[in-house]
């Protein structure tokens, strides 16, 4: 997940964004991407026991960065064990960025759209065991979504693993609106059957489509 907190040595500017992108170089160390305000990403090669420095070794991986909200490395999508990066647009598409081998990116395939339904994307290493980077979503109503990666440069249908005070407050909610239904705590003599709550309600619609078309089609 992209962040705004700088790493711990001195000089990094706080208007960049920081991102643990993984063993990007394939020499045993984790790597870091930063994005600055400008749009620029570069790559800064981690080293065994030293903080990330903005001295330190770097590349340069291009501009234009800036056109995307969310930056986050759920590990490898794509089944050659190489981290990948995916990225989000503000208007919600969503572009997976395969590792080429060399510590850098492929171009970008278009892999969903729909994503502006989630306020936090984060990738999440893989959970289920099976060798593959997953991703974790949240929605603006609390609810926690998990996209398990499929090994092909995409994602599998979400499942919800948890859901947080958004869900909770819900849940209140709905048990108020039920007492209401049934005359209060004690309730008439005839009550109401609780009428169903909305299927809207229940955070399941207009899920974020998922797939394997090239990029630039919808899917």
């Amino acid at each position: 997940m992209a962040t705004s907190h700088p790493p711990s040595a001195p000089g990094w500017p706080t208007t960049s964004r920081y991102v643990p992108a993984g063993d990007l170089t394939n020499d045993g160390n984790n790597d870091l991407l930063v994005r600055d305000a400008s749009g620029q990403l570069t790559r800064y090669d981690g080293a065994t026991n030293k903080p990330f420095a903005p001295s330190g070794p770097h590349l340069a991986l291009g501009a234009g960065w800036n056109a995307y909200d969310q930056l986050t490395v759920p590990g490898d999508l794509t089944g050659d064990t190489r981290p990948d990066l995916l990225a989000r647009t503000p208007s919600g598409d969503l572009y997976m960025y395969a590792d080429n081998g060399a510590g850098q990116f492929k171009d970008p395939v278009k892999i969903g759209f729909g994503w502006g339904i989630y306020n936090t994307v984060v990738g999440a290493g893989d959970l289920n065991g099976d060798g593959f980077g997953d991703l974790l979503a949240r929605d603006t109503s609390g609810v926690l979504w998990r996209y398990d990666g499929n090994g092909r440069g995409n994602l599998r249908r979400p499942g919800p693993p948890g859901r947080g005070l958004g869900h909770l407050q819900r849940a209140r909610r709905s048990r108020r609106h039920h007492r209401r239904r049934q005359g209060g705590p004690r309730g008439p003599r005839h009550r109401r059957r609780p009428v169903a709550l909305p299927r809207k309600r229940r955070g399941r619609l207009h899920r974020p489509r998922c797939g394997s078309a090239p990029a630039g089609r919808r899917i």
